[in-house]
């Protein structure tokens, strides 16, 4: 579950449409380079999104990858490129 105060994106109205609607569409995403979300819901301070479990998560790539200091091998970031334009292209 990821929780996400209200008031750090804003408590206008706009601001509270605009994340009921990223959501919403969200939840009905469907592609194996983006984390799937099953449910959301909202509290009087949050918003709960209810999805799948990320194994490492961010902080892996950064702290064991990104933070060795270390140049990359062009395949490495190749791979991990196109996965992300496929997801990227998905959504759009």
């Amino acid at each position: 579950m990821k929780t996400t105060d209200k008031e750090k994106i804003g408590c206008s109205e706009l601001a509270i449409i605009y994340a009921r609607r990223e959501s919403s569409v969200h939840a009905q995403l469907d592609h194996s380079n983006i984390i799937k979300v099953f449910d959301y819901t909202e509290t009087e301070r949050n918003y709960c999104l209810y999805m799948e479990y990320a194994g490492y998560g961010s902080d892996y790539l950064a702290k064991r990858v990104l933070g060795k200091n270390k140049p990359i091998k062009n395949e490495k970031l190749s791979f991990w490129a196109q996965d992300v334009l496929n997801g990227l292209w998905y959504i759009h």
